[in-house]
């Protein structure tokens, strides 16, 4: 057991299950704190599908704000919202965002989502920027309570519960 320093802060130790782009999102969130970040993954992130993902001003503040490389997500800037009526295709109604930069203060950004997890993934595991790179354990399914120690075959592993 660790002392905690008179701030109030302590690095932890901290497993993150799942490696999506929330698990990726987390750990770079936490790697910036300060603290040490384990992803879990299940699976090997080969052959993956997926559709866009939308990143509003902030979202993508966020993603700024982590020293994340949004350019490596090749985005696609929304300049108009579109609703359809589902039988027809027809507009229902438009949503102009020629101004949505100067409103919100970044802009609106569209992600393929294969781009945007490795655009995170980069991001968490790079030596580059705060904190100590992630580390990511692909192949690793876990149970439901990782604060225990855990058995992964002949590597038992143990968190701090958050």
């Amino acid at each position: 057991m660790g002392s905690i320093e008179p701030s109030g802060w302590r690095r932890l130790s901290v497993g993150v299950i799942g490696g999506g782009i929330g698990g990726l999102s987390t750990a770079i969130a936490l790697r910036r704190a300060g603290h040490s970040v384990t992803i879990y993954e299940r699976n090997d992130f080969a052959g993956e599908a997926g559709a866009s993902v939308s990143c509003a001003a902030n979202g993508t503040r966020w993603l700024h704000e982590w020293g994340v490389d949004v350019h490596k997500g090749d985005p696609v800037i929304l300049k108009k919202l579109i609703n359809r009526d589902w039988k027809t295709g027809e507009p229902v109604s438009v949503y102009d965002l020629d101004d949505y930069e100067e409103r919100w203060g970044y802009v609106y950004n569209m992600f393929h989502r294969q781009y945007m997890h490795k655009m995170l993934m980069d991001c968490a595991l790079q030596d580059e920027g705060a904190g100590s790179p992630v580390k990511l354990l692909v192949n690793h399914p876990v149970g439901r309570d990782l604060a225990r120690a855990t058995n992964f075959g002949n590597v038992c592993v143990s968190h701090q519960p958050y």
